[in-house]
């Protein structure tokens, strides 16, 4: 049905409650429930009906007469602040007592109960231990308010004057701010949730309710079930004390699967897995069977299925999984003996039709592996899918077509049916005996995870007399994102509606992107359809104020044939100075792999900013158009991995970027605080106090010196710098680990060191990062009731750095410093950036293909319908187990795709891919960027190729720039059949500039900072920034030494730099077959095999040797010759350490000669380029001069352009 709006005034016919909740009519009497009849014709005097029959609540009743009674907190109260509002007598329950006007309470009146209260009560006491669903003799059953809000167009702003209408005196039913429940899934939207209904309170002056407002229950939905829990434990019969498993819980529920299945159980599984193939994790060796275990028992407590229930869904998972192999075929034995005879009779085959070609040697080799797993009665389902695919060439095909008849019945085979049972039907008890072994193990401590928050919540307000407490204290429930929300979630929030009838859920099923999470979407769609269709009201939020216009159209022209709910208008006017700037950007990355991808965006996003005045963006709070800042970009990508990668190339162009990301302990200041705690624990650790020595200077001497030194002096003479650290050894039992932590800090002062480094601001945060990580130490500590110490602390390091499976990446749990650092680019990956936005969004991962198949667990319904009776009734979970590993182009993956089952995983899967593209796009405030790589074959853009029309053509056409030498271009592209303008650029991973580090913050203690201090070792290729030569060169004079090497667009100049400087440094030229040799060992190692030839890096030796040996015939070549000394300048005594490329010794001095990879088109632009170059130049010949060698002359040898630079 259609949207309705709240009444402004009183009108006739059914009244519609406050939020636009229509009210549903009770039916007449005659047909009430005969207890709920008995105790309304006993209590008809007190309880009032109105004209239409319905029956009015008695709040509501006594607002209309103005007649109110008040019941002070006596000696039943509980001396809670809301006791006077409520009242509390020493009958059955909570009397449904009305509170004076706000401004009328008289705290020394006298209490009296309510007309009716008593009526009231048995009735709400009879009513409570029923499901609100059942309740068909009620009062004033009514649905909840579905507010459907697309990206951008002011949910927090609906939500906020949802609330405010409530709390308001002018209100129909109106709340008390003590009964409004507010659930946000995040605290960054709590606090926004609850910031703005504050001031919307104070500017409507209801000074009271926002003062007041602490008392509501506004917060994630845990904090509000731990709320619940927490107030109503003893009511409940509960410990008053509940801890609170951190979000490390999973580990914690896999180590106890692993605990307490039985070692027969285990090793059974363990042989089942590996015939099977399942989850092979290379880091460990091992097949991972309990990580397939641990997503079932998510799953299981994500939708309150019972332990018990779970075998019986294994065999009904297995039976549909055998039903796709067909039945079994003939003996198991005879078909092992037919294929271990066949595997050996191809052998001899190919050996004797043998032609010699690679893929004959191939297939050969591959049945070698097998025929030795098969002498090792070692076989594995894998090697028959494997002899079902062997492809020799085809003169040798017909030697093994009796192998692959055989090996393609594998799937039919008795003992692989058996397999697949047995693993499955043990997964599932194992799953099973580890939900009540980890339930029984959290009862024993009095711990509660976060899934627990929400059952035990729901298990609470299921008893009655907590239903009617809860009943008479609650007045609007209020829900955010509630398309994020589990099943177990929206069971909870259905109990709470079924107690005040009056809730608000607000959500957007087209942002629906939680599923690994626990949401289901089909759920949600399911519970849309049952509101509706039960003659409930939806609203649906139709105006975007975020993004520009011309965003905004192209966004519903693109997913408007594909999602549902998508058109939206534009709230937002075009300002003059945005409009000609094209919405859409488009950046083809001329690049060959994820890695170069990185690198290329990097490099669009760094000349993005250096050319701040292309991308205007629109500043609200200064309410003008101002040039694009680094804290106004985001880029969105797929996984952790790739924004790591993209964070270190902006860092490697001098642009700032806030990352989370591991590592923590592998900085400096991490070494320098493990190593210190390790020595303090460990004296005799002479490893830990090395690194000390090394990131404190080497006690002021050269490294190889200080090294000499160690081992020639049992015991070296301690630096003053650590004597106070020493003197804590004495200390170390009498601080808690996180108190040792920060007297290590103050004792090195590490915080003056961080200061002094680079990156002073994400070092300093580094530090508060250390002591959360002490902190995470203690806390686990106290829960398992072990002693905290200094050296559990290091261990726990240890532990932090360790690479672990998280949601399918793998990565360490030592997490950085993720600040809000202002002047920075935000990296993300897209399911982060839910609830975001900035003004220019750079999507990438483009090419991003699906990850779910019907071989994962995944929750069934039986029922397409929802009941919100038992909203949770009829879910199950379906685990299909893949028995060939890696091998997934099969006939099994092609039936199962298209069975039932796989249609519906695929589907959800294509909903899910398109849900998640949607919030990248709407993230948008002005420009919209794609970065796709772009290849010879076209595009590489599988994701967006998703959203398409119902004959498969993709919605989204981009167009691509002409010339790819020139700079950016302006075009076109097709959005739904609409054109939209663009900007197109093409990057590469090529050579790029260092943009201007920004000033530095100061958070350091102590006295001010002037300017940065210089790192102690200076590097030459970044001499220039940190350090200024003494020596200042010039080029002298250009000469062509050789033609230029022809290369094609996108070229990695990197990789083909270190080629060419390692066939320089390695040139075997009295060797003319070894030469030929090791050129085309370092091209194919670089990946430019068939760009450029092997012949021709031969004659940019040639060319170097003849320029070299003309002048100075008699040099010996030193090449790749590193150098160190010890230079003074303005911050003091530093270190030079660099390699230099060749060095030509003469009589009277040195050469110095550093190769460059530049292709230059024409002498200017070498001169032009060189100046780059100089620097790193000049700063050998400082260190040549500082050992006491002289300089007779100096150059630049450009290999690929073919100049040789004289400089002076």
């Amino acid at each position: 049905m259609g949207a309705r709006q709240a009444p402004q005034g009183p009108r006739n016919g059914p009244r519609l409650a406050a939020g636009g909740v229509r009210a549903r009519a009770a039916p007449p009497r005659a047909r009430w429930p005969g207890a709920i009849h008995r105790i309304l014709r006993d209590g008809a005097g007190d309880l009032a009906h109105d004209r239409a029959g319905r029956l009015r609540p008695a709040r509501e009743r006594e607002r209309s007469t103005g007649r109110r009674s008040h019941r002070a907190a006596g000696a039943h109260g509980t001396g809670r602040p809301d006791d006077a509002r409520r009242g509390y007598d020493s009958g059955d329950g909570p009397s449904y007592v009305a509170a004076p006007p706000r401004g009328d309470r008289d705290p020394t009146s006298r209490t009296r109960t309510a007309p009716g209260a008593r009526t009231r009560r048995r009735l709400r006491s009879l009513l409570a231990g029923c499901s609100l669903w059942t309740r068909l003799g009620g009062a004033c059953v009514t649905l909840p308010l579905l507010v459907t809000a697309s990206a951008g167009t002011g949910k927090t702003y609906r939500l906020t004057r949802e609330v405010v209408a409530a709390l308001s005196p002018e209100s129909a039913r109106r709340a008390r701010v003590d009964g409004l429940v507010a659930v946000t899934y995040t605290r960054k939207a709590q606090a926004e949730l609850s910031g703005r209904i504050r001031r919307a309170l104070v500017q409507a002056g209801d000074f009271e309710h926002a003062n007041h407002l602490p008392m509501a229950y506004v917060g994630t939905v845990h904090a509000t079930c731990m709320r619940f829990l927490e107030e109503l434990a003893l009511d409940a019969g509960l410990p008053p004390y509940l801890e609170v498993l951190p979000e490390d819980g999973g580990q914690r529920l896999r180590a106890v699967l692993e605990d307490r299945v039985a070692p027969a159980t285990r090793e059974h599984l363990d042989r089942l897995a590996r015939r099977l193939e399942i989850c092979f994790d290379s880091r460990t060796a091992r097949h991972d069977w309990p990580r397939r275990a641990a997503e079932v028992m998510d799953l299981a407590r994500g939708n309150r299925i019972p332990p018990e229930a779970l075998p019986e869904m294994a065999r009904r998972s297995i039976t549909g999984l055998l039903e796709l192999l067909g039945p079994p075929l003939g003996s198991a034995r005879e078909l092992d003996e037919r294929f271990r005879d066949e595997v050996a009779a191809s052998i001899q085959r190919l050996d004797t039709f043998d032609d010699g070609t690679a893929k004959t040697r191939d297939a050969r080799a591959r049945l070698q592996e097998i025929h030795a797993r098969v002498a090792r009665d070692d076989v594995r389902w894998i090697d028959w899918a494997r002899a079902a695919r062997i492809a020799p060439s085809v003169r040798c095909s017909p030697a093994v077509e009796p192998l692959v008849a055989v090996a393609t019945q594998c799937v039919r085979h008795p003992s692989l049916h058996d397999d697949l049972r047995s693993f499955t039907q043990l997964l599932f008890e194992a799953a099973s005996t580890a939900l009540v072994g980890y339930d029984r193990w959290k009862r024993a401590r009095r711990i509660v995870d976060y899934v627990d928050m929400v059952d035990q919540a729901l298990h609470l307000v299921g008893r009655p007399h907590i239903a009617a407490e809860l009943a008479d204290r609650l007045d609007l429930i209020v829900v955010d994102e509630f398309q994020d929300t589990s099943p177990l979630q929206l069971a909870f929030f259905t109990a709470l509606h079924g107690m005040t009838q009056r809730s608000v859920w607000v959500g957007d099923g087209k942002q629906c992107i939680f599923e690994y999470a626990g949401a289901d979407p089909l759920l949600m769609d399911a519970v849309g359809r049952w509101i509706v269709r039960e003659g409930g009201a939806t609203e649906r939020l139709a105006v975007n104020y975020r993004s520009r216009p011309e965003l905004v159209d192209a966004c519903c022209s693109l997913f408007a044939p594909v999602l549902d709910d998508v058109r939206v208008s534009p709230g937002r006017s075009e300002t003059a100075e945005l409009a000609p700037t094209p919405p859409l950007g488009v950046w083809w990355l001329e690049t060959r792999n994820a890695a170069e991808d990185a690198e290329a965006i990097a490099d669009a996003a760094a000349r993005l900013l250096r050319e701040e005045h292309v991308t205007p963006v629109y500043d609200g709070t200064l309410d003008r158009v101002r040039p694009v800042e680094p804290r106004d970009v985001g880029i969105l990508v797929a996984t952790n991995v790739e924004a790591k990668r993209i964070a270190a190339g902006l860092h490697r162009r001098g642009v700032r970027a806030t990352l989370a990301r591991d590592g923590l302990l592998a900085t400096p200041e991490g070494t320098l605080v493990e190593s210190a705690l390790r020595w303090l624990v460990e004296p005799s650790d002479r490893d830990a106090l090395a690194r000390l020595e090394a990131l404190g200077g080497w006690s002021g001497l050269p490294p190889d010196q200080w090294l000499e030194r160690q081992l020639t002096d049992p015991e070296p003479e301690l630096p003053a710098w650590l004597v106070p650290l020493r003197e804590l050894r004495a200390r170390l039992d009498t601080f808690a680990p996180s108190e040792m932590l920060d007297e290590v800090m103050s004792a090195l002062d590490v915080a003056t060191m961080c200061a002094r480094w680079p990156h002073a601001q994400q070092r300093i945060g580094n530090l508060d990062s250390l002591r959360a990580l002490a902190h995470r130490y203690e806390e686990r500590c106290r829960r398992q009731g072990a002693p905290a110490t200094a050296a559990g602390l290091v261990r726990y390091f240890d532990e932090s750095r360790q690479v672990v499976l998280v949601k399918d990446e793998e990565r360490a749990t030592d997490d950085q410093f993720a600040g809000d650092d202002t002047d920075a680019v935000t990296i993300c990956t897209y399911h982060r950036a839910k609830g975001l936005e900035w003004p220019v969004v750079v999507l990438g991962s483009l090419d991003r293909g699906e990850k779910r198949d019907p071989f994962t667990p995944c929750p069934e319904s039986d029922r397409p319908d929802f009941d919100p009776r038992t909203p949770l009734e009829g879910r199950w979970i379906r685990f299909w187990p893949w028995p060939f590993g890696q091998q997934t182009d099969l006939p099994l993956a092609d039936a199962a795709a298209v069975s039932a089952d796989g249609r519906r995983v695929a589907d959800r899967e294509l909903r899910e891919r398109r849900r998640l593209l949607y919030v990248g796009f709407t993230r948008a405030r002005d420009h919209l960027i794609l970065a796709a790589r772009l290849t010879k074959r076209g595009p590489k853009t599988a994701w967006l190729d998703d959203v398409c029309d119902p004959s498969g053509q993709p919605l989204l056409t981009l167009p691509v720039a002409p010339d790819p030498e020139g700079p950016s271009t302006e075009g076109s592209a097709t959005v739904g059949g609409r054109a939209l303008r663009c900007r197109i650029v093409r990057a590469s991973t090529g050579t790029f500039e260092r943009s201007a580090q920004p000033t530095p913050r100061r958070l350091a203690r102590g006295g001010p900072f002037q300017e940065e201090r210089a790192s102690y070792r200076i590097t030459p290729s970044s001499a220039g920034e940190s350090y200024a030569p003494r020596t200042r060169y010039a080029v002298h004079r250009v000469r062509r030494i050789s033609s230029a090497v022809a290369l094609p667009r996108g070229t990695d100049w990197a990789v083909l730099g270190t080629a060419v400087h390692a066939f320089l440094a390695a040139d075997p030229y009295d060797d003319a077959a070894a030469r030929l040799v090791t050129a085309r060992r370092l091209l194919a190692n670089a990946g430019f095999v068939g760009v450029i030839t092997p012949e021709r890096l031969l004659g940019v030796s040639d060319a170097l040797r003849a320029t070299i040996c003309a002048r100075w015939p008699d040099a010996r070549w030193l090449r790749e010759t590193p150098v160190t000394a010890i230079v003074e300048d303005h911050g003091g005594r530093r270190r030079i350490e660099g390699v230099i490329d060749l060095l030509l010794e003469l009589p009277d001095g040195v050469v110095v000669v550093d190769h460059k990879t530049y292709p230059s088109p024409s002498d200017n632009a070498v001169v032009e380029r060189a100046a780059d170059f100089l620097p790193q130049l000049a700063t050998y010949a400082d260190a040549l001069t500082a050992c006491g060698r002289r300089i007779l002359h100096a150059a630049l040898h450009l290999p690929c352009a073919g100049f040789w630079l004289d400089v002076a």
